[in-house]
């Protein structure tokens, strides 16, 4: 998978949360799994309820990186904060 490609889809969805105050940020530049893993940071953000909920956010993300990217295989995990940690 292009690197270039990826950031630069990462940047263009970074556009959806960045109007709010909030920032996504890649935790793990490794994709070999096919997997890409984001942190929302909401530490700058007002109104929490103006964000997109975690679960639209996600599947906007997912749909938009993949699209970009051109892998249907993508998987993307967005640590957000106003959702549970996910039981390991």
């Amino acid at each position: 998978m292009d690197e270039a490609v990826v950031s630069s889809a990462v940047a263009e969805v970074q556009l959806l949360v960045s109007g709010d105050g909030a920032r996504l940020d890649r935790i793990d530049p490794n994709l070999d799994d096919d997997v890409l893993r984001l942190r929302l940071d909401l530490s700058r953000v007002e109104c929490l309820e103006c964000v997109l909920p975690p679960e639209l956010l996600a599947e906007i993300v997912t749909s938009s990186l993949r699209r970009r990217v051109g892998d249907e295989e993508l998987s993307v995990l967005i640590e957000d904060p106003r959702r549970p940690a996910p039981l390991k």
